[in-house]
């Protein structure tokens, strides 16, 4: 493209035009043309769009770049750019080549070091007789952070045998890849049948083959609580005129027997020793209001104690020997 420029300079002098002098200068401005190629790509693959190049698993730690033209050319570069267009590194220069041999990338720089995480552009310049072309087409994400698991809801989870248990689940997040939720794997092994305690473990990677590190959730699956029976307790001292009972009421287990319940304390041996007498003299007071002609008995401790009845005749036998027991009961 040319352009010219007029340029009319005008000398005043003393109120009058002295001089007009024009200068015609001619600049012309060249814009590099877009020269076509006659070669073409037959085949361009990168073999891993994503690398993780530091990662000590060895899962896609680099990438191959494989081309082949159309036809010869007489000079081919490749190139790693940044996202600003910087040059990362130089891959390999060939020349008058149709098919070159494939060459990687370890996802590093001019200096050999491991590059940061991120996008870069594969530039490829070539020419042939046809002109110059470049493609910059083809990228490549370098990705070395690990995702991260998060849980949902509480840990340890306490449960009773018998319960029903969903679990809460886990989300995860990467630098490049967001939000990779779905792609856990969770190992749920809980059994509410069965006590014990369960770890419930979620493992995920993104698409570089990035391992997060494993999150796990303990579960808990405890037996049926048993509510403990309240020990029957008495007042060290009761009341003279009941003896420590209330006339009239069978006391159940666990009542407090006596009227000061501000002084309890557990029972001795000595204690329900004490009690159990205090019973038996009630008990035998209530059987002799009901059988009087039990009154000869000495004592009731004895349980075979045999009862009989005399014969009311001379022809009569006497009646069937009953034990105490049998007749007040």
């Amino acid at each position: 493209m040319a352009g010219i420029t007029s340029l009319t300079f005008i000398f005043m002098k003393k109120e009058k035009i002295s001089l007009i002098l024009s200068v015609l200068l001619i600049n012309l401005f060249l814009v590099t043309p877009v020269l076509a190629t006659n070669a073409t790509f037959e085949i361009y693959t990168i073999s891993n769009s994503i690398i993780s190049p530091n990662n000590s698993v060895g899962v896609l730690d680099d990438t191959s770049i494989d081309i082949k033209f159309s036809s010869e050319v007489t000079d081919v570069s490749v190139d790693i750019l940044d996202s600003l267009g910087n040059l990362v590194k130089h891959i390999y220069d060939a020349n008058n080549v149709t098919n070159p041999t494939p060459k990687t990338w370890a996802g590093k720089d001019s200096a050999d070091s491991f590059v940061i995480d991120g996008v870069y552009t594969v530039q490829i310049v070539y020419a042939d007789a046809g002109g110059v072309a470049t493609d910059t087409a083809q990228t490549i994400t370098v990705d070395n952070t690990s995702p991260i698991i998060a849980l949902i809801g509480s840990n340890p989870v306490d449960l009773t045998v018998g319960d029903t248990y969903v679990d809460a689940g886990a989300t995860s997040s990467d630098n490049i890849d967001g939000d990779i939720t779905a792609s856990i794997v969770t190992v749920n092994p809980v059994d509410t049948a069965l006590i014990g305690a369960y770890t419930v473990t979620y493992d995920v990677s993104d698409l570089a083959g990035n391992s997060a590190t494993q999150v796990s959730r303990v579960v808990n699956v405890n037996p049926i609580p048993v509510t403990p029976i309240a020990e029957p307790v008495i007042d060290p001292t009761p009341p003279s005129r009941s003896g420590g009972y209330v006339r009239g009421f069978e006391p159940n287990f666990g009542f407090v027997l006596g009227t000061s319940t501000e002084r309890i304390e557990k029972i001795s041996e000595e204690d329900l020793q004490q009690i159990e007498e205090k019973l038996r003299q009630i008990k035998r007071q209530l059987i002799l209001i009901k059988h009087p002609e039990l009154a000869n008995i000495s004592s009731f401790a004895v349980e075979e104690t045999i009862l009989e009845t005399s014969s009311t005749s001379s022809t009569a036998t006497s009646t069937p020997k009953k034990k105490w027991w049998q007749i007040l009961w």
